[in-house]
């Protein structure tokens, strides 16, 4: 009795039947006291006790089982989650990545190979969308290089015909000389611009030829700022720089440059400085071309290299915007990079990136 709950005795002895778990040297009992009514006076219980051993290794075994179940289906779920979703986005990436290649210019780019039968009207209507598009673009760059083709002839003779008004202008009087100097400016604006479109329209068709040679960065520079009219502008070459050698286009190079130098005259009050420097862990060679203007806002800094874009210097300036957007391809067929930054002088710096020629 002395082994038995002292709560269990003392309710059951009150009369009221008891049911209680409780260890008994160390093995779980559950004991059921009930009292007896007697014709004695003194109160009467009867007690069993009940081992619940196997009751609670039965337990023990159906929880482990059922974690080990519950783990199980987590881990199968999720890997046939993941199985399920790869699947169903699995089309949809592809489409996304081909969305980014049209976007990037590649316009030959299409969806193929997608089974499943849901996506086959999206898949149709996609690449009807991207024939369209591609169509519509090559319709306007077709009709851009025909216009500025056949603007070149009227464009020549109207050149002939100013330059040959301008050598008599000196015989007109005054107020028609000022009309022929403008008209003159006139018709050279409109020559650079239509020049600039048929180069455009060349790049865009992919028919530029590019004639990569290896030179020498220091006598390459030199000999660019000469033909350009600009030799009067200080060159500042690094020593390691000077013997640096890059792969490079002669022509589209002094483009480049005939054009940076331009701009720096039409809006930066004139190019003040070249700077060339090597960067032999990157292999590149950069051009800085500075210019004593109030230099470019850092929100401008992308747009103007876009097609017809001005900065708002030059807004009230003369030129068609092409300029800048022809440098940039230039630069590019040429595997370099153009940009635009502060200088230390506060102007604006053009930077010109070229890749180092490899060692034969």
């Amino acid at each position: 009795p002395e082994d038995l709950p002292s709560e269990l005795v003392r309710r059951s002895l009150g009369g009221t039947p008891t049911r209680q778990r409780f260890v008994l040297r160390g093995q779980p009992q559950l004991a059921v006291a009930v009292p007896i009514t007697t014709a004695a006076k003194t109160p009467t219980v009867f007690i069993s006790t009940t081992p619940l051993t196997e009751l609670q290794r039965t337990l023990s075994t159906l929880a482990a089982t059922l974690a080990a179940g519950a783990a199980g289906a987590t881990i199968i779920g999720a890997v046939l989650g993941r199985y399920a979703s790869r699947r169903v986005l699995r089309p949809l990436s592809r489409i996304a990545d081909t969305a980014e290649r049209i976007a990037a210019g590649d316009l030959d780019a299409r969806l193929s190979g997608l089974d499943d039968r849901d996506l086959t009207r999206l898949v149709a209507t996609f690449n009807a969308m991207t024939d369209s598009l591609e169509a519509r673009i090559q319709r306007e760059r077709r009709f851009a290089s025909h216009v500025s083709h056949e603007l070149r002839s009227p464009l020549t003779s109207l050149r002939g015909a100013m330059d040959l008004v301008r050598g008599r202008g000196v015989q007109l009087p005054e107020r028609a000389q000022l009309g022929i100097e403008i008209l003159d400016q006139q018709v050279s604006r409109f020559e650079r611009m239509v020049l600039d479109l048929l180069e455009m329209a060349t790049i865009e068709a992919g028919a530029a030829n590019v004639d990569l040679v290896v030179l020498s960065v220091a006598p390459l520079v030199e000999a660019t700022m000469l033909h350009v009219g600009a030799d009067a502008i200080p060159i500042e070459l690094s020593t390691d720089a000077k013997a640096a050698q890059v792969s490079v286009d002669a022509r589209r190079f002094e483009r480049v440059i005939d054009n940076l130098i331009g701009n720096a005259d039409r809006h930066g009050g004139g190019a003040t400085c070249v700077r060339v420097t090597r960067d032999i862990a990157a292999r590149q060679v950069r051009i800085h071309i500075d210019d004593a203007g109030p230099g470019v806002a850092p929100n401008e800094r992308t747009r103007i290299f876009d097609r017809f874009a001005r900065g708002a210097q030059g807004r009230h300036l003369a030129g068609a915007g092409l300029g800048l957007a022809l440098v940039q391809e230039h630069m590019r067929l040429m595997h370099g990079t153009v940009h635009v930054g502060e200088s230390p002088e506060g102007g604006a710096r053009f930077t010109v990136e070229l890749p180092e020629a490899r060692e034969r």
